[in-house]
């Protein structure tokens, strides 16, 4: 009997070690390791060159995460995930068309994040195991971001990592701002759900000095807009489709220069130095994009190209939300990253406490796009990929029920 017994917890050991040994959560763990890696701008204060490294490994594993899809029979997953990568191909070579440049394929590896959610995909039945290891990476990226934040402070620079200044706010780093809001939220939700220690208040001290020394004012807002609103019990029902129509009524206005070559939305915000950066950068694309408006002017092949292409520096798409989304990515992209937003913002979380704290941050992410795209091409883009995982995995459920 002692044996049998003893034989069975053996069993059930070994079977537990090779679920969490799979190759699919073996992917999606490199691949959220390259990507914290990649877009938190710090490898290259560690170690030089490692962003290029975890640039690599992003795309191998998507690669993996591709022909897994297949193998598995996640057909959709996996056209999606090729979809994505071949509007990546082709906006690179819409640019390199209009700019009588060579094409630079290397230069659209970083966008290859679009395709991540197929990873999510493949290994959603251990999304527990795979939540906890990407919460796990989000709260020690904010504690070497506070390390290193402090160190940028005092010495006014760091290696190469990535460090904005130019305004009274002075250097620091960019805050990778889905793993700062899956941080911070994951704190808050444990806080107030409970059991609530004085480790999970450390950890949500540690997020909210993040948030304090990245000096992102707009991004802190909404998180803290969103924060509010959970702790008072009001993100879900009516106010998510009133956030909606918020979030709709401000698309607009920011999409409407497109048609009115006299409208730009962001002189509203000129007042300093950031507004007026975009701005400016809103005024040099309308026209551009008026003259392209199905396939926008695409990926650059590298800066001094799109410099060159749009005849002034310190121009950059990405401070443009959806507006430079559709200049970057055609009507195409702007669909598709429309409505990746509007499931961020409408998804209401099931009764676990992952996807309470997945729906806060794919919130928070969503109202943000309305001046950053980070939910399409940058680190909250992990968000957006567990909140289309998620959604896939939904829609094949419903289908095996029918």
């Amino acid at each position: 009997m002692d044996q049998g017994a003893g034989s069975t917890v053996r069993n059930e050991a070994v079977e537990r070690a090779r679920s969490l040994l799979s190759v699919d959560l073996l992917l999606a763990g490199a691949y959220v390791l390259a990507h914290l890696a990649y877009f938190s701008t710090l490898t290259n204060a560690i170690v030089p060159g490692l962003d290029r490294l975890a640039l690599l490994l992003m795309t191998l594993a998507i690669a993996g995460g591709v022909a897994r899809a297949l193998w598995l029979g996640e057909w959709l997953a996996a056209l999606l995930a090729i979809a994505a990568t071949g509007l990546v191909a082709a906006q690179l070579a819409i640019f390199a068309q209009l700019s009588d440049r060579p094409i630079n394929w290397n230069a659209g590896l970083p966008y290859l994040s679009l395709a991540g959610f197929v990873l999510f995909v493949n290994v959603w039945k251990q999304r527990t195991t795979l939540m906890t290891l990407l919460i796990g990476a989000a709260f020690v990226y904010c504690a070497i971001y506070v390390a290193l934040s402090v160190a940028v402070a005092a010495s006014g620079a760091l290696g190469g990592a990535l460090v904005l200044a130019g305004d009274d706010r002075g250097p620091r780093l960019v805050l990778a701002n889905g793993y700062a809001a899956l941080a911070l939220f994951a704190a808050l939700v444990r806080c107030r759900q409970g059991p609530c220690n004085w480790r999970w208040l450390g950890l949500l001290f540690v997020a909210f000095v993040a948030f304090a020394l990245a000096q992102s004012r707009v991004f802190s807002a909404v998180a803290a807009l969103v924060a509010v609103l959970y702790l008072l019990g009001l993100t879900g029902g009516i106010v998510r489709w009133l956030v909606a129509l918020v979030f709709t009524i401000a698309i607009g206005a920011i999409l409407f220069g497109a048609a009115v070559p006299t409208w730009n939305p962001f002189d509203l915000v000129a007042i300093d130095p950031s507004g007026a950066a975009r701005a400016n950068g809103y005024a040099v694309l309308q026209p551009l994009l008026a003259n392209h408006p199905l396939t926008g002017i695409g990926l650059p092949t590298d800066r001094a190209a799109f410099d060159a292409f749009v005849g002034r520096p310190f121009v950059y798409w990405e401070d443009l939300g959806p507006f430079g989304i559709w200049a970057a990515f055609g009507a195409i992209g702007l669909i598709a990253y429309l409505l990746i937003a509007y499931r961020c913002i409408l998804a209401e979380p099931d009764e676990g406490r992952f996807s309470q704290i997945l729906s806060l941050a794919a919130l928070t992410i969503a109202l943000y796009s309305v001046i950053s795209p980070a939910l399409w091409s940058g680190s909250a883009s992990i968000v957006a990929n567990l909140v289309l995982a998620c959604w896939l995995t939904q829609r094949r459920s419903r289908i095996e029920r029918q």
